[in-house]
């Protein structure tokens, strides 16, 4: 493994970029924007090489901890401390339905409502799930569970086949919606708009290709 990585890293030379740089992003940030951020650094930039993977915010941090990447975006969360972390963009979540769903009728429509029907959702591991069972215990409240995917794709193919209510960050979910038949409605609950942050191990130097790359992402924020 260790020869390919420094194969890729020599082509990558051979080409005249001079810089790669790793950088992790979790599932919602890949879905939604993250991919057409770094399409428009590397536009500007030339000699710099980003790859880009998905990963789930907790793992991306612990990769920025060890040094296997140079950048992780997550949604806040995880453990940060010690990290040096900006913010970049928000997304707001959503419940997944339907369309001819009656609780689509409710307006405003809160998680407690949700709670009240079997739902749809990532794996346990994902950050998403686990707030959702955070929020579910607070309001002491059962959440029924009733199948767990890896994908935002895979959430709403599940809604489509009428097994349950999803959860997903709004964009994400209305990428979705038409082809499949959905209604998309935002959750009121607070919590429900979640920021994200840009982690790397220390404070990059404003002139490096990191550097760069975070003012870029931090230009782009909402």
């Amino acid at each position: 493994a260790s020869v390919h990585h420094m194969r890729a890293q020599m082509g990558n030379y051979a080409r005249g970029q001079h810089s790669v740089l790793h950088v992790q992003g979790n599932t919602s940030a890949m879905t939604q924007f993250l991919p057409a951020d770094i399409a428009s650094f590397q536009t500007g930039h030339a000699d710099v090489r980003v790859v880009l993977e998905e990963c789930w915010s907790e793992d991306a941090v612990r990769k920025v901890r060890s040094g296997e990447v140079d950048l992780a975006v997550i949604v806040e969360g995880p453990d940060v401390g010690g990290l040096h972390a900006v913010g970049y963009r928000h997304d707001q979540l959503a419940a997944v339905m339907c369309k001819d769903d009656e609780l689509g009728a409710r307006s405003p429509l809160a998680f407690a409502d949700v709670l009240e029907r079997d739902l749809v959702g990532l794996e346990g591991s994902s950050t998403l799930t686990r707030l959702l069972e955070a929020h579910a215990a607070q309001l002491m409240r059962p959440m029924a569970l009733r199948v767990q995917v890896r994908s935002f794709e895979a959430v709403c193919r599940a809604v489509e086949a009428r097994l349950g209510i999803g959860v997903l960050p709004l964009a994400a979910a209305r990428s979705f919606a038409d082809a499949l038949g959905l209604r998309v409605q935002p959750l009121t609950d607070p919590w429900a708009l979640r920021a994200m942050l840009l982690c790397t191990r220390h404070e990059p130097e404003p002139a490096s290709a990191l550097g760069r790359l975070v003012a870029h992402l931090k230009a782009l924020a909402d």
